[in-house]
């Protein structure tokens, strides 16, 4: 499993940009890439690392993790919340197309719900299969339930696969938005 210092090592690399270009292109000392990617700055902050997502071109939640932030962390720093209906880091500027934000919250909430609604279904069937060791009867029902549940489980996979597909979607649009505002 790549580190944060080697993923932006090797990225930066593979673009062919000097340590002290990068710095001077995001904006920051030229000695702070340097510690980086010597381990010496293991966390660095959310907008050094939306900016080295964007020139990198790596995913922004993969920096994150890899800096350290749990998902707890990232659902606060992007008010990724069910009741927010905003990005509200992401939308401070006022720049950014609401219309997105808001489909990416709605496809979150929607993705929690669903995710809520298997966990039942989940926790139905193993009551069921716990009270139906002898009962014919209820043996058809836990495989009836099972089959749905199953059913439920791929469409949840489907719908999980677009809402990580939008989100990435979304976030690049969202970042490359914000790198061609900077350069303005």
């Amino acid at each position: 499993m790549k580190k944060l210092s080697d993923l932006i090592k090797e990225n930066r690399n593979k673009l062919g940009i000097s340590q002290r270009e990068l710095a001077k292109i995001i904006n920051v000392n030229d000695s702070y890439i340097a510690k980086i990617e010597s381990d010496i700055t293991k966390k660095p902050s959310v907008s050094v690392l939306i900016d080295l997502s964007t020139e990198l071109k790596i995913d922004i939640f993969e920096l994150l993790e890899k800096a350290g932030y749990s998902q707890n962390e990232i659902d606060k720093i992007f008010n990724i919340t069910s009741s927010s209906n905003q990005y509200l880091y992401l939308s401070v500027s006022g720049n950014i197309d609401r219309k997105i934000l808001n489909d990416c919250v709605f496809y979150y909430d929607y993705y929690e719900s669903l995710q809520q609604e298997n966990n039942q279904l989940q926790e139905e069937n193993k009551i069921l299969k716990e009270n139906s060791e002898n009962n014919d009867k209820v043996v058809d029902k836990v495989n009836w339930e099972n089959m749905i549940l199953k059913k439920e489980n791929k469409k949840l996979q489907e719908e999980n696969f677009k809402l990580k597909n939008y989100l990435n979607n979304s976030l690049s649009f969202i970042i490359d938005y914000f790198g061609c505002d900077e350069n303005d």
